[in-house]
């Protein structure tokens, strides 16, 4: 036997659940929200990739020149296009680029390539390296030549 808490007729009985139409509105708020999200993510996700390469880019030129003052030598990060590589003058750090980063240097012709020298004194050639990927902003990493000092710039 069933005890009533609310009894019949009185309007105070609960309510049977969602009807249609709030069922639908609710799915077509979440879908919204998940189309939206998804979107959102996939631009994070390659902003931080691109980002992820602006970071290796810069450890590449400080590891280099750090390596140019201790030794007392000049050590060159040299940048091949068709590979699309950055790599140091004595191959043992190199940064690979894939194919949907858009890059362009603006950087020294030293021998037979593109390059960034970092000297003994701390100074270096300096350059402009700019990243971006399609449709995206980008990242430009400016090179001092006073001091190779790495400046980063979202454009």
């Amino acid at each position: 036997m069933m005890i009533a808490i609310f009894p019949r007729g009185t309007g105070l009985e609960p309510d049977a659940g969602l009807s249609l139409i709030e069922t639908l509105v609710l799915l077509a708020i979440v879908g919204m929200t998940l189309v939206l999200g998804a979107t959102s993510w996939v631009h994070w996700r390659e902003a931080r990739r691109l980002s992820d390469y602006a970071d290796k880019l810069t450890l590449l030129v400080n590891e280099a020149r750090i390596q140019a003052r201790a030794s007392g030598s000049v050590i060159s990060v040299m940048f091949d296009p068709q590979r699309r590589l950055f790599q140091t003058s004595d191959s043992r750090r190199s940064v690979a680029l894939s194919e949907d980063v858009d890059v362009q240097a603006g950087v020294a012709q030293l021998g037979a390539g593109s390059a960034i020298a970092m000297l003994p004194d701390g100074s270096s050639t300096g350059g402009d390296i700019s990243l971006a990927l399609a449709g995206q902003r980008g990242i430009k990493l400016t090179v001092s030549w006073i001091n190779g000092e790495v400046r980063r710039a979202d454009r």
